[in-house]
């Protein structure tokens, strides 16, 4: 699914730019999926070289995109595909804060402006999952769904990873989670989101019109944020 290693020289902020030259990628940014053609399966690379041509050859050889932490992460070999047999679990982002939460999808593969003012579950499809798992509110989401019951309520030792399997450190990492949404809500509001993905209803990239969203509660900023709010 990745390499065990890239050298120093093939990677981006390291390696030298000017002989390979940036591939055009599905969202703004860096940390996001090449285009294909522009090496996003790890082997085609003709709509690259068409795009650069002699600045991505140097010295008679074809010089190829630098390696970002994404490229790294999800482009050689291999594919995500359904299987009634879990082979392996992918551990995605922690966070400490909401602002932390925010940074990611305003910056990174998203590119979500809103992440600076909307409510957390206005602002992704896996945000808003995790929010109404704190609250126990009805589930909104449109694809992904919130499983009712808890981690009780999944099949088999199997599918789930041996760290969460251990309930003491599922009951920390869940009350965590529970204090950073508290103290995000203190400065930015809460609502049920019913999204999709990066679509949420009511919202476009920059901002959320509140007023057709019943749910929306507005930030409690009179409350200190320095004491930890129960949920």
């Amino acid at each position: 699914w990745k390499p065990d290693a890239v050298i120093g020289q093939c990677l981006d902020m390291i390696g030298n730019a000017t002989l390979h030259p940036p591939p055009k990628r599905v969202f703004k940014g860096k940390q996001n999926f090449r285009l294909d053609g522009h090496g996003r399966d790890g082997n085609s690379y003709g709509q690259y070289f068409e795009m650069h041509g002699g600045r991505a050859v140097h010295e008679g050889r074809k010089m190829y995109p630098l390696w970002t932490p994404a490229d790294i992460r999800g482009v050689p070999g291999g594919r995500q595909v359904p299987n009634s047999v879990i082979t392996a679990f992918h551990l995605h982002n922690s966070f400490k804060t909401g602002e932390e939460v925010r940074n990611k999808y305003l910056k990174y593969a998203e590119d979500l402006p809103r992440a600076v003012s909307a409510p957390l579950s206005l602002i992704h499809e896996d945000i808003a999952l995790a929010v109404a798992c704190v609250h126990g509110w009805k589930d909104m989401g449109k694809k992904r769904k919130r499983l009712v019951g808890g981690f009780s309520a999944i099949n088999g030792p199997d599918s789930t990873p041996i760290l969460y399997q251990d309930g003491s450190i599922r009951k920390s990492m869940h009350d965590h989670f529970k204090n950073l949404v508290a103290q995000d809500e203190i400065q930015y509001g809460s609502a049920n989101g019913a999204c999709e993905s990066r679509r949420c209803d009511y919202c476009d990239r920059d901002i959320c019109d509140m007023s057709k969203i019943p749910s929306y509660k507005s930030p409690r900023r009179n409350v200190s944020a320095s004491v930890p709010v129960g949920i």
